[in-house]
């Protein structure tokens, strides 16, 4: 799980609960989720009427109503949710079996008749207040006395439950997270800290992409990386132009345009590619039909390959690019895969001894040979 999508979802910021009877209790829980660029995804209403007649017992129903928001207009749908679960306490542990019956499953619509019984079992374990944490805290006080600290202001806290972890250098990880601070997840989440796989300056599909294969990183195998990448070449190459191009802003276009050369010596790929733009759109008259770039402006671009007749190794555009230009057949979709989606898998990759298949499948081992 990112580390920003630990944040995605704002649960119980506003929970409403009222004791009817002595047994009884009914709650009313708003929750607000955000996509990855904190966009609203989707609203949600749940109520919830629960009934605890013994204390190992505990039954309840719920209402919840969702509103995805979407470009197109929001989706509505509800699901009622119908629960009895056994609980008991030993020492340190809690554990629970937990019968329910649902309409709602996770993913997709169902009618609303259509209901499943789903099972869960659950064992956790208190660790807060247990013998390592008044030893944590009487070291933090005499390691204020040994200083002469004005006050001991260390704390310490659990902060993640996780089955496996990649570090890469202090304070850059990841981490199949079940637990994030104190919040429980029903399947394991990536937690990633001060490693910038996924950047906003990554062409959108590849973002998606590279969040599914750190998953596949944290559960699979080499083999099954390798495999994941090669089927996404293949899906890559048949993408268009615009939706693999690498988005950028425009800074320094008169400063690094040049009268005589085009543009000078040491300029950044993508202001070449927007004053070569620029250019061969006034060369052959077509800034009635396609807008200039201008400072500022977002832009797009693209490698190509060379030799071409721009004599150049990168073009940039604003949302399409023209076909009037002719480059189409130059643009270098193996090296805009490998900088856009495989050199951030590399990095990670490369941190836990796994190595990549660049011939992405076209050639084999010896290993391959025999089995």
């Amino acid at each position: 799980m990112s580390e920003s999508s630990i944040f995605r979802s704002l649960k119980n910021f506003c929970k409403f609960t009222k004791k009817l009877f002595k047994d009884w209790e009914i709650s009313f829980i708003p929750e607000v989720r955000f996509q990855d660029d904190f966009s609203v995804d989707e609203y949600i209403f749940e109520g919830k009427l629960g009934y605890e007649p013994f204390k190992f017992l505990d039954l309840a129903a719920a209402y919840r109503y969702n509103t995805n928001v979407k470009n197109s207009g929001n989706e509505h749908s509800h699901s009622a949710v119908f629960d009895i679960t056994g609980k008991t306490e030993f020492n340190r542990f809690e554990g629970s079996l937990r019968g329910r019956i649902t309409n709602d499953t996770d993913g997709g619509d169902v009618p609303w008749e259509t209901f499943y019984f789903r099972p869960r079992v659950k064992l956790t374990y208190n660790i807060k207040g247990n013998k390592i944490e008044p030893f944590i805290d009487k070291s933090y006080q005499d390691l204020a006395e040994y200083v002469n600290a004005y006050d001991q202001k260390m704390q310490m806290k659990r902060e993640v439950i996780a089955d496996k972890g990649i570090w890469t250098a202090k304070k850059r990880y990841i981490l199949n997270a079940w637990d994030v601070e104190g919040v429980r997840y029903q399947e394991p989440q990536l937690k990633i800290m001060g490693i910038e796989a996924v950047k906003s300056s990554t062409p959108a599909p590849c973002r998606q992409k590279i969040k599914e294969a750190l998953k596949v990183i944290m559960s699979g195998t080499e083999k099954d990386v390798n495999n994941f990448i090669q089927e996404f070449r293949d899906e890559f190459m048949n993408l268009s132009p615009e939706e693999i191009a690498f988005p950028r802003y425009v800074n320094g276009i008169d400063k690094w345009s040049d009268s005589s050369g085009i543009f000078k010596k040491g300029a950044p790929q993508h202001i070449k590619g927007v004053i070569l733009y620029n250019h061969f759109l006034r060369k052959q008259k077509l800034t009635g039909k396609y807008p200039l770039v201008q400072e500022g402006e977002k832009i797009k671009f693209l490698n190509m390959r060379t030799p071409n007749h721009m004599q150049s190794g990168v073009i940039s555009f604003i949302t399409k690019l023209p076909k009037e230009l002719d480059i189409h057949k130059y643009l270098d979709y193996d090296m805009q895969f490998d900088k856009a989606f495989v050199e951030p898998l590399t990095f990670i990759c490369n941190q836990i001894g796994w190595k990549i298949d660049r011939s992405y499948g076209t050639q084999t081992t010896l290993e391959d040979f025999f089995t």
